[in-house]
């Protein structure tokens, strides 16, 4: 099953199609569609669920210095520590440091301590709007334990997009690559912010 999220950016109206496979005829002609027209209009009244529980919780505020590492099939992952019930999005800074696609798909795990994988949740990202790309959890976020340690897992991207990192930063999560210390000899930390809920 596929959940897909919309975030609407202002009033109007869009087409959404999506292509459905279909694996026992996968030669038919022009394939199968499901299609949708979805109406955004002006209101007053407070955003709903999940964007209503889009508090911040963590957060790398440190200042960027220009160190990124490449998002693609590595294991790039920074752990934290929530101090809310619920995590609802997280949020990843990243940058465009190669040419290809205008747009290319990035996928982010949340994993527990003893890293089973809770949740995994893929967005399609565009080069020229990458530098703060939210990814929501569906079904109103995840329920997580406050104090406990999390561990967020970015890859995909086609080579296209890294995920900034600074000396230091964070203080309650270390930043690892393929299982090692991001920086030899160094702490380090992806930059990150997560949102949740009571």
């Amino acid at each position: 099953m596929h959940v897909y999220i919309f975030d609407a950016a202002s009033p109007g109206e869009a087409q959404v199609r999506i292509p459905i496979a279909d694996c026992s005829n996968h030669g038919s002609p022009g394939g199968l569609t499901f299609s949708a027209t979805i109406r955004v209009e002006e209101s007053d009244s407070e955003l709903s669920s999940p964007y209503a529980s889009r508090t911040p919780d963590q957060a790398n505020n440190a200042p960027w210095t220009g160190a990124w590492t490449i998002v693609l099939s590595n294991d790039l992952r920074q752990y934290f520590t929530p101090s809310l019930p619920r995590l609802t999005g997280v949020e990843l800074e990243l940058v465009a440091g190669n040419s290809g696609s205008p747009r290319s798909e990035v996928t982010v795990t949340l994993r527990n301590a003893r890293a089973d994988i809770l949740s995994v949740v893929s967005k399609t990202v565009p080069v020229n709007d990458c530098d703060h790309v939210l990814f929501v959890f569906p079904k109103g976020g995840w329920r997580v334990s406050p104090r406990e340690v999390y561990s967020i897992d970015v890859n995909g991207g086609d080579g296209v997009f890294g995920w900034k990192y600074v000396l230091g930063g964070y203080a309650l999560g270390t930043a690892s690559v393929n299982g090692k210390p991001l920086q030899q000899g160094a702490r380090s930390t992806f930059l990150f912010r997560t949102f949740g809920a009571s």
